[in-house]
C-alpha cells in the first residue's frame, strides 16, 4: 500500500516496505512509503504514534508509472556512463611499478 506515513512519536520508527526493506522514519518526519502489511504499523496508529494516510488507487498507479519510468532513465544513464569508460584494453591509467621513478645512484 502506497502511503504518507508521518511519525508522531518521540523516536524514530522502522517501517516494513512492500520492498523487503525497513524505512526509518524519524519524529515528526513524513515519508512517501510503499508499506507491507505488518501489525507494528497497525498498533502505532492505534496507539497514535503514527499516521499512515493511504494514496488512492489512481494516483498510486501514476505515482508508480513515474517512478518506473525514472528507474529506467537512471539505468539507461548508467549504463551509457559505463560504456563511455575506458575499455580494460586501453592505455593503464597510472604507471607500471619502476615506470617514471629515477633509479638510484650506486654508491
Amino acid at each position: 500500500m502506497l502511503a504518507h506515513v508521518t511519525n508522531l512519536a518521540p523516536s524514530p520508527r522502522g517501517f516494513d516496505t512492500g520492498a523487503g526493506g525497513i524505512a526509518l522514519v524519524d519524529p515528526g518526519e513524513t515519508l512517501l512509503l510503499d508499506l507491507a502489511d505488518h501489525p507494528a504499523h497497525r498498533a502505532w496508529e492505534e496507539a497514535g504514534d503514527v499516521t499512515v494516510a493511504p494514496v488512492p488507487d489512481k494516483e498510486a498507479r501514476a505515482m508508480r508509472k513515474r517512478l518506473e519510468a525514472r528507474v529506467e532513465a537512471e539505468d539507461q544513464m548508467q549504463a551509457e556512463a559505463l560504456a563511455a569508460l575506458p575499455s580494460a584494453d586501453a592505455a593503464p591509467l597510472l604507471p607500471s611499478p619502476g615506470e617514471g621513478v629515477a633509479a638510484k645512484p650506486d654508491v
